[in-house]
């Protein structure tokens, strides 16, 4: 980061506005994010503190989700793309800024994006992936913010316990483990993985 980003972060306890975090022009390599006006670097930590790289199972986590989802979108004819390597979001309504690990866009959220660098809108899928370095608190929340935009399908994968946990606005969370099946429910209609396969 720069220092002249830095000089535009906010002090401690303090809140950005979505408008603020836009007028930064990070780069598309940039690993901040805008969650409810705080501020997180990939690690989901401060923004004034270190940054972890994933490591390999979350890496091979992502590309086995992204090649299953893709056959899945294939073969269903869904009108949408998958994407995965922490795709850029915005939701300006919301004040959320971020890179999701693997997601499902709609084709009319993909258009109305085409100008730029980050999708703007919601994704019917949101799926984080978790590693070591994480917190749990950001993760969780990560996830709130995404399903106070309106998500409507949100996946936690842990490849440590090799589990995914299922959340749904206004639902309790699932937790699906090996020997289970996964869906996309009436939000990515013929949308069944099982649970081994992410893991494999």
């Amino acid at each position: 980061m720069s220092i002249a980003t830095s000089s535009l972060m906010p002090k401690h306890g303090d809140r950005m506005t979505f408008e603020k975090f836009k007028s930064l022009n990070l780069s598309e390599s940039s690993s901040l994010s805008l969650l409810n006006g705080v501020v997180y670097d990939e690690a989901g930590l401060a923004h004034e503190e270190a940054i972890t790289k994933r490591d390999h199972q979350h890496a091979h986590v992502a590309s086995q989700l992204s090649f299953l989802l893709h056959t899945w979108q294939t073969k269903s004819k869904f009108a949408g793309r998958v994407f995965s390597g922490d795709v850029g979001c915005e939701v300006a309504d919301c004040g959320l800024a971020v890179g999701i690990d693997v997601a499902v866009f709609a084709d009319d959220i993909i258009n109305h994006s085409k100008t730029s660098s980050y999708i703007q809108g919601i994704p019917m899928l949101a799926v984080e992936i978790l590693s070591p370095g994480d917190k749990q608190s950001f993760i969780n929340d990560k996830v709130d913010s995404y399903l106070s935009a309106g998500v409507p399908l949100v996946w936690q994968v842990d490849p440590h316990f090799r589990t995914v946990v299922v959340f749904r606005p206004d639902l309790v969370p699932e937790m699906f483990a090996m020997g289970a099946t996964l869906d996309g429910g009436i939000t990515l209609p013929e949308l069944r993985l099982a649970v081994a396969e992410v893991f494999e």
